[in-house]
């Protein structure tokens, strides 16, 4: 009774506080299941999703500018940001315009960062790859084949990389391979040692 007392002693001096931290903001409706015969009661109830509510704030803004603009003549994005300005790297996982990698190479060329690509061994793939990064705007790519599994072609990129002087400033590993035969429906758990520790590698 005390508590009830309390509640409607607090609501005249809060409603008005209340209710201006949150103008425009519409509290959510208390279910029947939650409504209470005693109308003080569900009064409290409503002061404090109004106080709660009250605690909302907008999301943080990021300290980075948006860089979702593009050129007028060209469809590739302009780099809106200099974050990157300057860095090199190397995309290592594009194999089409749905890669992890293309979207990570797309974010890294917006913010001014110069991209260097591998793509799997064969010509297939290569077209494959080259037609994603001209879709990044990237035009006369370096761009080698290399297989991630073979230690030869990744010392074979690394030492051309050396030879040419040069330098990358970071690396994006965006690939991965698993036996497609043994993620089939009831193979997954069957699945031997050797596919498993293939995966891994």
């Amino acid at each position: 009774m005390s508590q009830r007392r309390n509640c409607a002693a607090q609501e005249s001096s809060t409603d008005k506080v209340g209710m201006a931290r949150t103008e425009g903001f519409e509290p959510p409706t208390l279910g029947s299941e939650d409504r209470c015969s005693d109308p003080l009661s569900y009064r409290c109830k409503a002061r404090i999703i109004r106080e709660r509510a009250a605690v909302f704030r907008p999301p943080v803004r990021s300290r980075y500018p948006d860089p979702m603009t593009a050129t007028a003549d060209s469809p590739a994005l302009a780099p809106s940001s200099t974050l990157m300005k300057g860095k090199r790297g190397l995309i290592v996982g594009i194999a089409n315009d749905h890669s992890y990698a293309y979207f990570i190479a797309e974010r890294l060329l917006r913010h001014g960062a110069e991209c260097l690509f591998t793509h799997l061994p064969g010509e297939k793939m290569e077209r494959r790859c080259r037609k994603a990064i001209e879709q990044l705007g990237v035009t006369d790519p370096w761009l080698e084949p290399m297989d991630a599994g073979s230690d030869e072609d990744l010392d074979r990129v690394f030492q051309k990389l050396a030879a040419e002087g040069t330098q990358i400033d970071y690396l994006v590993h965006s690939i991965a391979f698993a036996d497609k035969d043994w993620l089939k429906e009831g193979a997954f758990t069957a699945t031997p040692r050797q596919v498993f520790t293939q995966a891994m590698d």
